[in-house]
């Protein structure tokens, strides 16, 4: 799979803005030379369209109206596909362009795409003294243009086109790359139930007025869903949930049936959070670091790589541009007029300042300085490493029929079957002694949390889970806090609910909380299969987060129900990091961060 990625230059005429790969080495020239060749031939066809008209206008019929605005589309569309003037010279580097980009399939309220902390123990950016809510900031990787319908923008990139889209500077800002993921996924013994491969791909966008644009490059499954049975009756069941102030509930999209999601549409949210770009492009290479000032964000730390090949002659040079803040790490590729040297080389001047004004015009350069005498690759590498989040954790509670208080919840000593067979269904179990992947805080070496546990692996992400009956019971003890200690401090809590009483947000007594997925297993007489009924809650300030549930959002126990769950839990716990108990204290975090590493290169460390 190719890489893609929209990089704005400078031309004649206007900008342009094209899909190039990331991953390759880009040949501008003979793009541009393909680009003036095909736009002289589409000039000369033209102009000899409109001399044969001229010739023929005595005699032709007089054309409907209606039939005039489908010859101009069509004449449209068959330039758009025709082929390459020199399909032969253009062979070689075929790789280097993105034929398409994923379109979303819509409906009411959906396609879909999807956007980290762990527990403050956990969590990379948090230390185990942190207070409640700390995590880890949301990178500012601003979503692909969209058409005027609100799904992504659709298009094959072809150097025949005449005419290109002038792009605001605003606009040209948010063209933000998306190459695909290296870091490998750490090994595990185990494989997912019931999950497939995935591959990078687009992901679709919300359409949601509440939820942003979609991010391109998320991971999907390659093969779609097979059909699946729906819950009958599923809408007059009683509600999973009591409507609580301070919350806000998904039961699911009236226009959205279980029987329509597709692969595309359980993706997870702005996958270009996970790629580490400073380790992937620019360690190990000749690149030049940059330390500035902003009186209202403090220091920030710019990395940057020219990426422009050699011998390339349309006057433009590109970068790759890493801009670490206090509020996220900003990545571009921007282009600019080129300052007329041939081989670039560490003793040229690197233009910094125009850089920065075409990839963060706001930015305040005027106190930035180049980073000669002092090697912070490594500490721009753990920084780095703090911020890319490839595991998570989620707390399981089980809540017996008529149970509404949460001492009776962590009381329960062991799970009913359904429950375990729920457990089954979302991981594997695994034993804790000895546990060489993520252990999401629990004990692999004595056993003080219990014996066992249950973990996963989904796409590229280790998921384990605090399930309140496998950590360890006291029976003397009515809190059970060795049990509320794990799952009071999850961001993200799977309640499997069993009985027809509904269950409140506010059972649990904890900062941390801030999403709930209530489950419960469902049965049909004289039908076999099992059903689960899902809905979802949140706390005020958590931004909407795909994707959305289908009305029912009951359906039979499959791997699209999994995947949906699962997709939502991750992307649930992303959008976390953007709550106001969450945010400031991530950003005065990574201000921490970016101060120790300017005593550092002062010499104050």
């Amino acid at each position: 799979m190719i890489s893609k990625a929209c990089l704005t230059m400078r031309m004649p005429g206007g900008l342009r803005r094209e899909k190039i790969d990331l991953n390759a080495d880009i040949n501008v020239s003979e793009l541009r030379t393909s680009l003036q060749s095909n736009i002289s031939k589409v000039h000369k066809r033209t102009a000899s369209s409109s001399s044969d008209d001229k010739k023929k206008s005595k005699d032709a019929p007089i054309t409907p109206m209606s039939m005039i605005g489908k010859q101009s589309r069509s004449s449209f569309h068959g330039l758009e596909k025709s082929p390459s003037a020199s399909s032969s010279s253009s062979s070689s580097s075929s790789s280097h362009l993105v034929s398409k980009t994923s379109s979303s399939s819509s409906h009411t309220g959906v396609p879909v795409s999807l956007t980290p902390p762990s527990s403050p123990s956990s969590h990379p950016l948090v230390s185990s003294k942190s207070s409640p809510g700390s995590g880890l900031l949301r990178q500012s990787a601003t979503p692909a243009p969209s058409s005027p319908g609100g799904s992504p923008t659709s298009s094959t990139f072809n150097p025949l086109r005449a005419s290109m889209p002038v792009v605001s500077p605003s606009a040209k800002r948010s063209l933000l790359p998306t190459p695909s993921t290296k870091a490998e996924h750490p090994s595990s013994p185990l494989p997912s139930p019931g999950s497939r491969p995935s591959t990078p791909t687009s992901s679709s966008s919300p359409s949601s007025s509440a939820v942003p644009p979609p991010s391109p490059g998320s991971f999907t499954p390659t093969s779609p869903y097979p059909p699946v049975a729906v819950l009958p009756n599923a809408t007059s069941r009683p509600p999973l949930f009591e409507r609580t102030k301070g919350n806000s509930f998904e039961t699911g999209v009236a226009s959205l049936t279980p029987t329509m999601l597709t692969p595309d549409m359980l993706t997870i949210t702005d996958p270009l959070k996970f790629e580490p770009w400073y380790s992937n492009y620019f360690t190990g290479k000749e690149h030049f670091n940059f330390i500035g000032e902003d009186p209202s964000l403090g220091p920030y730390i710019v990395s940057v790589i020219k990426i422009t090949e050699k011998g390339e002659k349309d006057g433009m040079d590109r970068w790759r541009v890493l801009t670490r803040t206090k509020r996220a790490d900003e990545k571009h590729i921007v282009a600019i007029k080129s300052a007329g040297s041939g081989l670039f080389s560490s003793k040229s001047k690197v233009p910094i300042k125009e850089i920065l004004a075409e990839a963060m015009p706001n930015l305040v350069t005027k106190k930035i300085n180049p980073l000669k005498d002092v090697d912070v690759t490594p500490d721009l590498r753990k920084f780095e490493d703090r911020q890319i989040i490839k595991s998570y954790k989620f707390g399981v509670l089980y809540c017996a029929a008529g149970q509404t208080d949460e001492e009776d919840m962590f009381g329960n000593k062991d799970g009913s079957p359904d429950f375990e067979e729920f457990l089954d269904f979302i991981g594997q179990r695994i034993t804790l002694l000895g546990w060489p992947n993520y252990r999401a805080g629990l004990d692999v070496k004595y056993g003080s949390t219990g014996p066992a546990s249950v973990y996963t692996n989904f796409r590229e992400f280790e998921l384990m889970y605090h399930v309140s009956t496998l950590l360890p019971y006291n029976p003397v003890e009515a809190q059970q806090v060795e049990r509320k200690r794990h799952l009071g401090n999850d961001i993200v809590v799977i309640v499997f609910k069993e009985g027809n009483v509904p269950y409140s947000p506010e059972t649990i007594k904890s900062e941390f909380n801030h999403v709930f997925a209530v489950v419960s297993k469902e049965t049909v007489p004289n039908d076999p299969k099992t059903y689960y009924r899902l809905e979802i809650a949140s706390r005020d300030g958590v931004p909407a987060f795909r994707p959305d549930l289908p009305s029912p959002c009951a359906f039979e126990k499959s791997d699209v129900f999994r995947d949906l769950l699962l997709t939502k839990l991750i992307n649930g716990e992303v959008a976390t990091y953007d709550a106001p108990a969450f945010k400031m204290k991530i950003q005065r975090t990574r201000l921490q961060l970016l101060k120790d590493i300017q005593k550092k290169i002062n010499g104050e460390a």
